[in-house]
């Protein structure tokens, strides 16, 4: 799933929105968001549904760098998170972690978005 949910009001609407309506068993979300974003008030809602997350750079020169992500998340969370380099690696390790009856939801980023959109229509 890949949605364009930017913000703390958007991500939370993601989230339920994802628990009320989408059968999985497990939720891997890749996120990556602009520095200047709320980014921790987006994490809080994530970690509500998120069973594991991989933050990356968004693409843009603007990209929240994936480390602070990931001590963020950390901070306000005990689940699993990693950080990749890239939207393609990150899939690539998503991919692995997931099961058939689970979900990879990308967010956070118009930019990030984008890029999924590019690299799944190659596949």
């Amino acid at each position: 799933m890949v949605d364009g949910a930017h913000n703390g009001a958007s991500i939370e609407a993601l989230m339920r929105a994802i628990g009320q309506n989408v059968p999985y068993d497990s939720m891997v979300v890749i996120f990556g968001c602009q520095a200047d974003k709320d980014y921790v008030s987006m994490l809080r809602h994530i970690q509500l549904g998120a069973d594991k997350v991989i933050f990356t750079p968004t693409g843009h020169v603007r990209s929240a760098d994936p480390a602070d992500l990931l001590a963020c998340f950390s901070e306000m969370s005990g689940k699993m998170a990693q950080m990749c380099w890239s939207l393609r690696e990150a899939l690539e390790v998503a991919g692995r972690a997931v099961g058939r009856e689970d979900l990879i939801c990308i967010a956070g980023s118009f930019y990030l978005v984008g890029q999924a959109k590019r690299l799944l229509q190659k596949h």
